[in-house]
């Protein structure tokens, strides 16, 4: 089942820019958005509020049932207000959210140029680790958190019960990261962007809040943001840590068993190979100016 608008032969038409009014940054969680937030939030024309708006059940209810009602009562409630609060302001709305990734379709059609969205992407066995340690899809995790469960249709439906909490993280990360990039290929090039995790410097984060519209972030706040660490795992650096995440208990990708990385390769091969065996070979390939790595 798609949840997303279908593909044609037409191409996407181009629109002119127009200033933002809001923008949406999403992710498979456990990529950087709590960061972001952070940062983009001392923005001198705009506000960046980290999982709001967006409500677990709404992701749950689009993608188990195809259920749309609960992210437009989202939309047209917390959202639709939030921008009303703000308009005479002229302040930039930033919802900084791993629930808002299957809404972007329904957001676009709704606010159209006058938005921007970001996927912040994260290598999928980096992901995985801070993932269960945070007890994604791990029942036995003090603070377990369940993202999602396949739609019925799905391969891995039939698999729920039997798959790992680690079979389950390395679905999710792909099935997320698909989705969001299908959205992004029907919709103007001039609205979205894509961001690599490992690629967040002061200067990629300060061009990233200029493509959102604001004015104020600085080299000097951006490393400031980068070096203090946000709702980072236990042990793994000094900073902030997430409150519900215990140490991680999986190692780095050659610690892997074979039929971990088995794993890995069987529902994140592709994507991850798209996406990062430039990085792996130690290519310095060059970032265009939305944030995808040139061929």
């Amino acid at each position: 089942m798609s949840l997303l608008p279908q593909p044609t032969d037409a191409p996407v038409a181009e629109v002119q820019p127009t200033s933002p009014r809001c923008y949406f940054i999403t992710g498979t969680g456990r990529c950087g958005t709590m960061l972001l937030a952070r940062l983009l939030d001392r923005a001198a024309n705009g506000v960046c509020e980290h999982e709001a708006v967006f409500r677990h059940e709404s992701m749950v209810a689009c993608h188990a049932r195809g259920d749309w009602s609960h992210y437009e009562r989202d939309i047209a409630g917390p959202l639709a207000r939030r921008l009303a609060e703000l308009r005479g302001s002229g302040l930039i709305l930033g919802i900084s959210s791993g629930h808002c990734h299957f809404a972007i379709p329904r957001l676009y059609e709704r606010l159209g140029a006058a938005a921007r969205f970001v996927l912040v992407i994260r290598k999928p066995e980096d992901f995985t680790r801070s993932a269960l340690a945070r007890g994604m899809f791990d029942a036995s995790h003090p603070n377990y958190c369940d993202q999602i469960v396949p739609h019925a249709d799905e391969p891995m439906a039939r698999r729920w019960e039997r798959a790992s909490p680690l079979e389950r993280c390395l679905w999710y990360w792909t099935l997320v990261n698909e989705h969001v990039l299908a959205s992004f290929a029907v919709i103007p090039e001039s609205c979205w962007r894509v961001v690599r995790m490992e690629d967040f410097s002061p200067r990629v984060l300060c061009d990233l809040a200029a493509f959102v519209g604001l004015r104020g972030i600085s080299v000097e706040l951006a490393e400031e943001v980068l070096s203090s660490g946000v709702n980072i795992t236990p042990g793994s650096r000094s900073g902030e840590v997430n409150p519900n995440s215990l140490p991680a208990t999986l190692g780095p990708l050659d610690t892997w068993t074979d039929d971990e990385v088995r794993l890995l390769d069987l529902y994140c091969g592709r994507l991850r190979s798209q996406w990062y065996d430039a990085l792996d070979q130690g290519a310095g390939r060059p970032v265009d100016p939305r944030g995808i790595t040139s061929p």
